[in-house]
């Protein structure tokens, strides 16, 4: 699903639409909710789809996908050759679940990472990396920024 302008003006923001249809494992312990994922650019980030679509595909093999987890080499190109999941904070308070027939579906939204932003995650925790994201100035939907690990 794409939704242009979403957040803003000058933003785009992609969501899968059938992982939550896959039981959701965190910790081993299988979960009464569903997990989508929203990934948001902004400017031109061509390959887009294919990055959404292969971490649906790879989230469709894992078991633990939850805040803080991180997808290693999913993105071909540029700096931001990893995906790093939070909890979305885009929609004024965040879109965190919402109900899907009987089902309770909850978002991650993925952001890129580089290799020194993924070495803090393996190092200090996840933790660490979301403090350095929010003392920084970079702006998380654009996917050639430089890496807030080595500012």
């Amino acid at each position: 699903m794409t939704l242009p302008e979403t957040p803003g003006e000058g933003h785009t923001t992609l969501a899968s639409v059938c992982l939550s249809e896959y039981e959701a494992t965190i910790d081993g312990q299988a979960q009464d909710f569903g997990l989508e994922i929203s990934l948001t650019y902004s400017g031109a980030f061509g390959g887009a789809m294919e990055v959404i679509s292969d971490a649906v595909l790879l989230c469709l093999g894992r078991d633990e996908i939850y805040p803080g987890a991180v997808l290693p080499d999913i993105v071909a190109h540029g700096p931001l050759r990893h995906l790093f999941f939070i909890v979305p904070e885009l929609w004024d308070g965040g879109l965190v679940s919402l109900e899907v027939g009987d089902r309770e579906v909850r978002y991650l939204q993925a952001i890129g990472i580089t290799d020194e932003e993924m070495a803090v995650v393996g190092t200090e925790g996840a933790d660490a990396l979301v403090t350095l994201l929010n003392g920084s100035e970079a702006d998380l939907f654009d996917w050639s920024r430089r890496s807030v690990a080595t500012l």
